[in-house]
């Protein structure tokens, strides 16, 4: 940023600074503490994804945006995660549900989300999309019955998308106390269509 920002004044071009989670293989080599904020999936497995509820990962963010909005003249951040709660992962890429560490489970409790149920629920779903075999009654009508018997997995799946999106709030309001003046915006994940 400090080797961007004059010449794009000098241009008179905006500076926004942009920074994704990363959250891959060679980041946890890197950086050991970073498998600290793991998330843990519907079978007690940690993930390279780090949970949005854990104070730690949160702290790290809140001190990103506090230093790049304190030692730079922006103009903007955009900051994102290109990933979602479980259901689109797991529905998609055939991922296990997640985050099930004890920060989500304490928090789940608050929310009354019976975290067993939509465990149990969670781990039906992955079996019927890993499985190479198509039900009797088709993928979907088996997919919306274990959510019609398991109502807590679509209320993980929106306390997982809550905990997401607030955070991105706490960083707009921590960007806004710094810079009132920023423009702070999230990046959206774009997935490619497959044409046949």
């Amino acid at each position: 940023l400090a080797t961007v920002i004059p010449p794009a004044r000098a241009r008179g071009m905006k500076v926004y600074a942009r920074h994704l989670e990363a959250f891959h293989e060679a980041l946890h080599a890197r950086f050991p503490s970073f498998a600290k904020v793991r998330q843990v999936d519907v079978f007690g497995q940690t993930q390279p994804s780090p949970c949005w509820n854990h104070p730690e990962y949160r702290a790290f963010w809140h001190g990103y945006v506090r230093q790049v909005t304190s030692r730079y003249e922006i103009d903007g951040l955009l900051l994102g995660a290109e990933r979602d709660a479980s259901l689109e992962p797991m529905l998609h890429h055939g991922e296990a549900p997640r985050c099930f560490c004890r920060h989500c489970l304490a928090a789940a409790r608050t929310r009354n989300i019976d975290a067993g149920r939509a465990r149990e629920g969670l781990a039906k779903l992955h079996r019927l999309v890993t499985t190479n075999e198509i039900p009797v009654d088709g993928l979907l009508t088996s997919i919306l019955r274990v959510m019609l018997r398991h109502p807590e997995v679509l209320a993980w799946e929106t306390f997982q998308n809550d905990s997401k999106w607030s955070l991105y709030a706490d960083l707009r309001r921590t960007a806004k106390r710094q810079a009132p003046r920023l423009e702070v915006g999230w990046h959206l994940p774009m997935y490619p269509l497959n044409h046949d």
